[in-house]
Formats: structure tokens, C-alpha cells, sequence
């Protein structure tokens, strides 16, 4: 999570007039990564009964495919609007899971 929180602004920002060509350029390697970290956290719920028991209940697996389908769109999006939409989702998709959880 550091790596992708850290890749998402520039190192040097004074070097971009324009902070759309830096998520453009960065986008498909932070959520790539999002999505192994889910691959991740997905394989160690598995593991433990418990959890691999509360995963496919529908509200949890459906906000999970959900998810990955935002993050897929975002990854291949071309325009700003479209992006800015998608990401939109994503942030009230984040709301709605934790609200009702």
C-alpha cells in the first residue's frame, strides 16, 4: 500500500504543470498493484475457514467484483472525464461498503 500510495504524486511536483499526465502515466502500475495486494488479502481470507466463510455472502462478494471491475475500467480509461467518473464510483463504492458494514 505504500509503494502505490507513494506513486500516485509526483516526486517532484513543480515538474508537472498538468497532475493529469502524472495519473496517466502512473495509473495502471498503482491500481495494478491494488489488485495483487486484493490477490493477496483474497488468498489469506481463504485460508482461514472463518473468513473464506464470510467472503461469499452476496454484499461482500458483490462489493468485491465490483471493485475489481472499477479498477479494471480505471486501468483502461483514456479520458479525463471518464477516469474522473470511475473514480467517482470507486470513492462512493468505499462509502457505501464501510457504511453498511
Amino acid at each position: 500500500y505504500f509503494l502505490a500510495a507513494r506513486l500516485v504524486f509526483p516526486s517532484h511536483p513543480e515538474g508537472f504543470a498538468n497532475l493529469d499526465t502524472h495519473y496517466f502515466r502512473v495509473r495502471r502500475l498503482v491500481f495494478g498493484l491494488l489488485l495483487v495486494l486484493l490477490g493477496a488479502q483474497l488468498a489469506y481470507f481463504l485460508n482461514h475457514p472463518d473468513l473464506s466463510r464470510l467472503l461469499f455472502r452476496p454484499f461482500p462478494l458483490g462489493m468485491t467484483l465490483l471493485f475489481v471491475a472499477l479498477v479494471v475500467a480505471a486501468m483502461g480509461v483514456k479520458g479525463r472525464r471518464a477516469s474522473i467518473a470511475i473514480l467517482s464510483l470507486l470513492i462512493a463504492r468505499y462509502i457505501v461498503a464501510n457504511l453498511i458494514v
